[in-house]
């Protein structure tokens, strides 16, 4: 075998038109007018900016008190400050799970969570009323599976378009998210984003941005900070089930607790339910700017400066033996891909080696058992090895030194037909596989 050695490329770069970046930033805690001990989630801005209406669960107020469901509450806003939150919708708070999921653009209807079909009940649904808060009118959207145990809904000011959160017969894992359409004032049958935004964990709190270019919503599918991360993917074309890949709005953003119910109130102020504080969840608000970035256009011009070709077997390897390959497997919970606790020493161990060893690179193979279906476990497999590349990077290893691979069910450790939960646990696991940087 023969190596040719001796190649150098020459690069110049080109700046043209500029393009804007999205960041997020300046977070800052509502007030104690909005904020109690009680939980705080799913806030929305009317569209002149008076008036913040989000959701109260647990509290001695609520319909029905503590006990029971959500209430919607509102607050005005003033001076950029928080006024006293009320309760005051009549009817619309029931002893059932109430919120506000739109607000058309002329603030004069609101949708709701809950079909309103009788008094004083939980009924799956979107109904809507006007801004005297009059009794609500259900939501018919066609072909509309209600079988889901939770549902979340967004509607878009415009009302043309319906995000819905919820788990059909054909999701990935848990809660997925559907796009309706509306078309000439009906609902069309919702229509399942693909496996590029759903994952095997849960994709909640949908949210369309103000100018219809981004799709936010919560997840613990596509690793993260915490329990639930905030994502947002970009529109690609035109349709509204084409988007790009899950962007995390950063760990400014996320914590290490529940981040959700993330919606714009202008161009540049922003809404968040957080648990980073407290047990249950408080409003938060953030700035939203936008960076002018230069797109480069790189062009190539190669120059081969020598060319020698010697024998390979003679070309030396300076490089030390490996360690050992199989530092130690980590393993996982049923359909879960957090890190265990017990699994940290392994990766500890495999942060010492790395950082000793600065060539020093590492495959992480992620594997199942195989008591999900095949299209689920290839999903849940590739973000086992995504958390433990999470952990790498969090204590210092440079993302360009991990590869990720996901093998689903197709590789197990222990192979077997009817698996006992041992044989099952050995086969829920994240190898690693070292090698020397080239």
């Amino acid at each position: 075998m023969w190596k040719t050695i001796g190649v150098i490329l020459i690069f110049s770069a080109v700046n043209c038109n500029g393009q804007k970046l999205i960041q997020f930033g300046d977070i800052k805690k509502l007030n104690d007018k909005v904020n109690t001990s009680s939980e705080e989630i799913m806030p929305l801005v009317s569209n002149d900016g008076k008036s913040l209406y989000f959701v109260r669960a647990r509290h001695e107020s609520n319909e029905g008190g503590e006990d029971t469901g959500h209430d919607i509450w509102s607050s005005n806003i003033k001076d950029n400050d928080y006024e006293e939150a009320k309760h005051n919708f009549g009817k619309l708070n029931n002893i059932g799970n109430n919120a506000i999921v739109g607000i058309s653009k002329d603030d004069s209807k609101f949708y709701l969570l809950n079909a309103y079909k009788s008094e004083n009940k939980l009924e799956k649904g979107v109904a809507i009323t006007d801004n005297n808060f009059s009794k609500p009118t259900f939501v018919q959207i066609n072909q509309m599976d209600y079988s889901s145990e939770f549902y979340g809904f967004y509607v878009n000011p415009e009302e043309t378009v319906m995000f819905i959160s919820m788990k059909g017969a054909n999701s990935k894992g848990e809660e997925d998210l559907y796009v309706s359409i509306n078309q000439n004032g009906e609902w069309q049958q919702p229509v399942q984003l693909s496996s590029e935004i759903n994952s095997s964990g849960f994709e909640i709190s949908p949210f369309l941005s103000r100018d219809g270019k981004r799709l936010y919503f919560s997840s613990n599918g596509h690793g993260g900070e915490g329990d639930a991360d905030i994502f947002y993917v970009e529109k690609i074309g035109e349709g509204w089930t084409n988007w790009g890949a899950p962007i995390n709005i950063g760990s400014n953003i996320n914590s290490s607790g529940f981040d959700a119910y993330f919606s714009e109130a202008s161009d540049s102020v922003a809404y968040f339910a957080s648990t980073r504080d407290a047990e249950k969840s408080d409003i938060y608000s953030l700035t939203i700017s936008w960076k002018e970035v230069e797109e480069e256009i790189v062009e190539v011009i190669e120059e081969v400066i020598e060319v020698i070709e010697i024998p390979e077997e003679i070309i030396v390897d300076n490089n030390p033996p490996l360690p050992n390959p199989h530092i130690g497997n980590i393993y996982f919970d049923v359909d879960k891909f957090f890190i265990r606790k017990e699994a940290e020493e392994n990766l500890d161990n495999l942060v010492k080696i790395m950082k000793e060893m600065p060539n020093l690179l590492v495959t992480l193979e992620g594997h199942t058992d195989k008591t999900y279906l095949v299209e689920t476990n290839q999903i849940l497999s590739e973000n086992r090895a995504k958390s433990a590349r999470k952990y790498l990077t969090n204590k210092g290893i440079d993302k360009s030194r991990i590869t990720i691979i996901g093998y689903g069910e197709t590789k197990p450790d222990i192979p077997c037909d009817e698996c006992t939960p041992e044989q099952h646990q050995k086969n829920r696991r994240v190898e690693f596989v070292l090698s020397w940087k080239k």
